[in-house]
């Protein structure tokens, strides 16, 4: 029942934010809805739903449930490596290319992953949060360091690209997102049963045929993937990947790997379209995505510091 209210929910909120305001003989109804509305829409489904799966596996593998990719440094590892090739082609004046750029993103996030694996066999889980967190302060000053020696002209940018934005990408590249977003969701159900496996932990895992050093190459992978594209197409976005797991188990429970991981991706995105949504209802705040998701997840991080939840127990 509470997931079909959630699917009715995010369904009408969907509606609204297409058609809200709009009238059908209005001349600039396709402008709005096919160029504005609906890629915005399509955009923030995607990022919450891929973030939230990132976050989800990460907390699962980690065994910490304020583990997320903006915390721990990985979503800070892909902007930065995105700044240093937008940097590049500045000085070097080269054009820049959607699958070139992609794959900065992409060795900057695994990078970050790597180093994290690298030591979360030698520290504690809290060790590694606190590493994670360096590794993200460190980023983020290289790129405060890059936007100062950047042209006057693109600092702008680069703030508004920094707080992310639903509403930039056009017609083409949402297209690519599109397809991309949908194939890494499908390949989500390909670990359900060995997280399953993992959450009981390592050598349980183990013990029950779980090739533990292929799974964590493979995960690696696929959360440097969703982390990587949405940082390219959307900007680096934070807070969802760290709060959807908690509201998916503190909301429905916890049944089963598959049903946990498609309740996060619904859950992430329903905040993503929530922040859209008080963009539309109060134009006067700021558009970009980090402000107000900040200002939806906030709350509910602080009241993860005194809960947790089984499933990382």
């Amino acid at each position: 029942m509470k997931i079909k209210t959630l699917i009715i929910i995010s369904l009408l909120l969907c509606v609204y934010l297409i058609f809200g305001g709009m009238t059908l003989d209005s001349e600039q109804f396709k402008l709005v809805i096919l160029e504005i509305r609906l890629p915005a829409l399509i955009a923030a489904i995607l990022t919450g739903a891929l973030l939230a799966i990132a976050g989800a596996i990460l907390q699962i593998f980690f065994s910490n449930q304020l583990i997320g990719p903006d915390i721990i440094g990985v979503s800070s590892g892909s902007s930065l490596a995105l700044a240093i090739y937008f940097y590049l082609g500045e000085v070097f004046i080269f054009s820049y290319s959607g699958i070139s750029a992609s794959i900065s993103a992409l060795i900057g996030s695994m990078f970050i992953m790597a180093i994290l694996l690298f030591f979360s066999k030698r520290l504690s889980g809290s060790q590694v949060l606190i590493l994670g967190v360096l590794i993200s302060y460190l980023s983020s000053s290289l790129i405060s360091l890059l936007i100062f020696l950047s042209p006057a002209l693109q600092v702008k940018s680069y703030f508004t690209w920094l707080n992310g934005s639903f509403g930039n990408l056009a017609f083409d590249q949402l297209v690519v997102f599109l397809i991309l977003g949908l194939a890494l969701f499908s390949a989500m159900f390909t670990f359900t049963k060995r997280l399953e496996l993992i959450s009981l932990g390592e050598k349980t895992a183990t013990a029950l045929g779980v090739d533990f050093r292929l799974l964590r190459f493979q995960l690696l992978l696929y959360i440097s993937l969703c982390i990587s594209f949405v940082t390219y197409f959307v900007g680096p976005v934070g807070f969802v990947g760290i709060v959807s797991s908690f509201v998916a188990l503190k909301v429905f429970g916890y049944r089963s790997m598959k049903e946990h991981l498609l309740l996060c991706a619904l859950s992430g995105s329903l905040i993503c379209l929530i922040s859209l949504l008080i963009a539309k209802l109060f134009p006067v705040l700021p558009s970009n995505s980090n402000i107000l998701l900040g200002f939806i997840s906030g709350p509910i991080i602080f009241y993860m510091f005194g809960n947790k939840n089984k499933l990382y127990e």
